[in-house]
């Protein structure tokens, strides 16, 4: 059985068991079960982060050794998938639509670093919060950045490497440093 098949069985038990376990006592057992694959482990990822994250709809998947900072700034539609090694940073905010796949080794960081003390060094200097939005039916492919600000419209592809900034319109193919339009859908 897939997890949409098995998320149609069993969500609203899953739900419920998400709303009465406490998430300190699922934050053990998660870190512990980080590097496995297994669908005890899947399930025990989406409880947990169901349970912290500011929103997180049906049939999410997160694979393994993925790190979420800030999870009660982040927004997770259904049918969502964010693969193994991937980096999500959600101080700014983010919001990731539905039927989004997020590939291996991705990274979405939703704030910048400033550098206008000079008397500070830069990594002491302010932080800038900037919010991400991945809109429905997005395709971000392997070791795709994501940088604060980003606004992903739905209907988009970016190739793997790409590093987005600013607003991708929908319905095109992105690629490179930064992102640009490489093709139509």
């Amino acid at each position: 059985m897939n997890g949409r098949g098995f998320y149609k069985k069993y969500g609203k038990a899953l739900d419920v068991v998400a709303s009465v376990i406490p998430s300190v006592i699922m934050a053990v057992p998660l870190s512990f079960f980080d590097s496995s694959e297994s669908r005890f482990v899947v399930l025990l990822r989406y409880i947990f982060f169901k349970k912290v994250c500011e929103s997180w709809a049906a049939n999410v998947f997160i694979g393994r050794s993925t790190i979420i900072k800030s999870p009660d700034k982040l927004s997770v539609g259904e049918n969502v998938s964010i693969h193994a090694f991937s980096y999500i940073d959600a101080a700014g905010s983010i919001r990731i639509g539905s039927n989004v796949s997020i590939a291996h080794s991705c990274s979405m960081v939703s704030f910048e670093h400033t550098w206008s003390d000079p008397h500070t060094p830069i990594k002491y200097n302010k932080v800038e919060l900037k919010s991400i939005t991945v809109e429905d039916d997005v395709w971000l492919g392997c070791s795709v950045r994501v940088l604060a600000g980003a606004y992903i419209e739905r209907r988009v592809v970016v190739a793997a490497g790409a590093v987005v900034k600013g607003r991708l319109l929908s319905g095109h193919i992105y690629g490179g440093v930064p992102a640009k339009i490489i093709g139509k859908i």
